[in-house]
């Protein structure tokens, strides 16, 4: 994976880019990291677990069919994924998610 780090003179935003997917694809300017990930990987490509069946509206927590953020029968939340943690790969601090960089290596600002 690899991160590209944008600062912008005079400002304190620092954006952080992804360039190479953990896959290994490479992003051209201007492709849609979001797209990729819905079109060619799972939640558990990343260590996230699902809320919701492979269909799209079964809630692995209670059974029932549902469509919405929030289960109507067991009031689970499905807009809200659950994160393995891990070390980071440079300092073995404790990350979410597991194998990410934290914000002290990233350059010390959280970005």
């Amino acid at each position: 994976m690899t991160l590209e780090r944008i600062s912008y003179p005079g400002q304190p935003v620092v954006q952080v880019r992804l360039e190479t997917c953990p896959c290994g694809h490479e992003f051209d300017d201007g492709e849609s990291r979001s797209q990729h990930f819905l079109d060619d990987h799972t939640p558990a490509d990343f260590g996230l677990s699902p809320r919701l069946a492979a269909d799209g509206g079964t809630c692995l927590d209670c059974g029932r069919n549902c469509r919405g953020a929030r289960c109507s029968t067991c009031s689970v939340e499905h807009g809200a994924p659950e994160y393995e943690s891990g070390p980071c790969p440079d300092c073995g601090q404790e990350t979410k998610p597991a194998g990410a960089r934290c914000g002290d290596c990233l350059g010390g600002d959280g970005a």
